[in-house]
């Protein structure tokens, strides 16, 4: 069996169907793309804010690093505390415990991920200023801010 399609009817679905992908062309270039995806839920904040933030925040905001241990003992940012989030959600609220939930607080890891699911958990259990450095401390290094070893 042939079918024939007039040209008058060819010409129709072409122009259909390079108007979908010019639409979907358009939706794609114009959507929001985040660089990090941790920055959906917390409020990511660059080096210099995160650096200005330490320095002179009122009331002095906690520093949390939220990598293992051990990458902990071997570079963090002076005054930081470590609560590692791979401990999992239910420790971190007992980590959590004593601090203040009306507090300043200020996370970071190595490339902005762990610190931002941290911050989420923080969120989530009622803490409600809560801020992750955005890019970690790969971008904080490469900005030449000051870590410890």
């Amino acid at each position: 069996m042939k079918i024939l399609v007039s040209e008058r009817a060819r010409l129709f679905f072409l122009g259909l169907l390079i108007a979908f992908f010019a639409t979907t062309a358009a939706q794609a270039t114009t959507a929001p793309v985040s660089k990090d995806m941790s920055c959906e839920t917390v409020q990511c904040i660059d080096s210099k804010t995160f650096s200005d933030m330490i320095r002179s925040g009122t009331p002095k905001p906690v520093v949390i690093d939220t990598r293992k241990p051990k990458e902990f003992q071997e570079s963090r940012l002076a005054g930081a505390v470590n609560i590692d989030l791979l401990m999992g959600p239910d420790m971190i609220e007992e980590a959590l415990e004593g601090y203040d939930r009306d507090g300043i607080y200020l996370l970071y890891c190595l490339d902005g991920d762990r610190s931002g699911k941290f911050g989420k958990i923080m969120l989530e259990i009622g803490f409600q200023n809560v801020y992750n450095l955005q890019g970690g401390l790969i971008e904080w290094q490469d900005l030449e801010y000051p870590v410890e070893k």
